[in-house]
């Protein structure tokens, strides 16, 4: 191989290798979630609703209803349409006038509707209305979702709190085993308790593998709700603090103000309102059948024969007007009304529905906030109370004036107190997560 080959070959290798990194770092900017090194809640919600495939679906439906009203708006318009045929004629062999050849038509339609019953002017309104009820839907979806997003963060952010209490757990029975042994060596402990805490660490270990799965599965769904493969995730990266105060702190609930923050911006509410005014028009575009219909159409035409060369004298024109009204249709007309306007009735219990459902979520909201907020509270004086239990229990039994089983139950009664602490926490979080889904609040960033 001549050198020149070499030299380029060499640094043809140079280049891929230097382009590598390059290609690898923009690949993981692009990927949700890669360069993270701490997720917080905010930017958990963040990635969902940027990346969520469902969301994207409800979005995709609003250019839907879109392209729909520019339908409706379309027939305001007139039409224009262009036809041209080709007629060959073969008469009979016997025929007493022969006609044979080839007839060349073309013709231009205008038509515009003048009048139709308002149907045209409904048939936009409800499609209107049907994009006003796409666009709240998607702030539905996103609302319920940010929510969704919410839950299984303050789970895995549980998780992570139970696998602190478990390794911590172990730790503590590891230590109290090393004590043991020693104790045992120079006979001033008996074996039973050396068992004693190898079984304590065994256990405390299970609970760790236990509260590990329960991570990684959390985790799986946090991931599918956030819209990322859980493998695009750096390996090493944290959950921000388990907080321990929040706006509940500052200032009390008023429930009433709630429920009429919800009442004025639920997107479903709003989804429903709409669906209601499309269930009007509905009723106007089927009483449009007992009006008439009139179309103004005009066409320029022409025909030749034997060729397509046309002339000037080959074209003419015309203009008229239509007017067509069913006479009777066996009641079809009538029936559609009655149809629409059961319709209508139906669009309005179910909003009316809705808002007892609102007003009913948001109150039992307000009462899992209330009720997680003391308990809180009561947990904390609780760990505290079992830690300083566990410390005293722990001192009389190193000075031989209580049993193991004492420090067994001491050391049982905080790891319960500190995982209900983090269940209290977690509950508090959520009840709060839940009062800004259900008045709406959670889609104002």
């Amino acid at each position: 191989m001549p050198l020149k080959t070499h030299v380029l070959f060499f640094l043809s290798l140079v280049g891929l290798a230097a382009s590598l990194p390059a290609a690898a770092a923009q690949q993981a900017a692009t990927t949700p979630g890669a360069s993270l090194q701490v997720l917080d809640l905010a930017t958990a919600k963040e990635i969902a609703v940027a990346g969520s495939p469902s969301l994207r679906a409800v979005q995709d439906r609003i250019e839907q209803a879109r392209q729909q009203v520019r339908q409706k708006q379309a027939a305001w318009l007139p039409s224009l349409d262009a036809t041209t045929s080709l007629t060959h004629t073969e008469d009979a062999a016997n025929a007493t006038l022969s006609d044979d050849g080839d007839t060349y038509d073309a013709a231009l339609t205008a038509t515009l509707t003048l009048f139709d019953g308002f149907s045209r002017s409904y048939n936009l309104k409800s499609a209107r209305y049907g994009e006003t009820a796409s666009v709240e839907a998607e702030k539905d979806a996103r609302r319920l979702l940010i929510f969704s997003v919410a839950q299984s963060y303050y789970a895995l952010q549980s998780a992570t709190e139970n696998i602190a209490i478990a390794q911590s757990d172990k730790d503590y029975n590891a230590g109290q085993l090393l004590e043991a042994e020693a104790r045992h060596n120079v006979g001033a402990g008996s074996l039973s308790d050396v068992l004693n805490f190898k079984i304590k660490v065994n256990t405390a270990a299970s609970s760790l593998i236990n509260a590990e799965k329960t991570y990684a599965v959390t985790l799986t769904g946090l991931a599918a709700l956030m819209g990322v493969d859980e493998k695009d995730f750096p390996k090493d990266f944290t959950l921000a603090p388990l907080e321990t105060t929040g706006p509940w702190d500052s200032a009390p609930l008023v429930t009433e103000d709630l429920v009429t923050e919800a009442l004025a911006l639920r997107p479903d509410l709003g989804q429903n309102d709409a669906a209601l005014k499309q269930a009007d028009t509905a009723i106007g575009i089927a009483r449009s059948g007992y009006y008439p219909t009139v179309n103004l159409k005009g066409a320029f035409s022409g025909s030749r024969e034997d060729n397509a060369r046309y002339e000037g004298d080959d074209f003419g024109s015309s203009i008229g007007v239509t007017v067509q009204m069913n006479l009777f249709s066996g009641g079809d007309t009538r029936a559609k009304v009655t149809e629409a306007e059961a319709a209508r009735r139906e669009a309005l219990h179910s909003l009316e529905d809705l808002k007892l459902t609102v007003r009913k979520e948001v109150r039992e909201a307000v009462e899992e906030i209330d009720t997680a907020h003391r308990q809180v509270k009561l947990q904390e004086e609780t760990v505290a109370l079992t830690r300083r239990s566990r410390e005293l229990v722990e001192e009389e039994y190193r000075a031989g004036k209580t049993s193991v089983v004492k420090l067994n139950e001491a050391q049982n009664n905080l790891v319960s107190a500190e995982g209900d602490l983090v269940d209290a926490r977690v509950s508090l979080f959520t009840a709060w997560e839940k009062i800004r889904s259900v008045t709406g609040t959670n889609l104002n960033r």
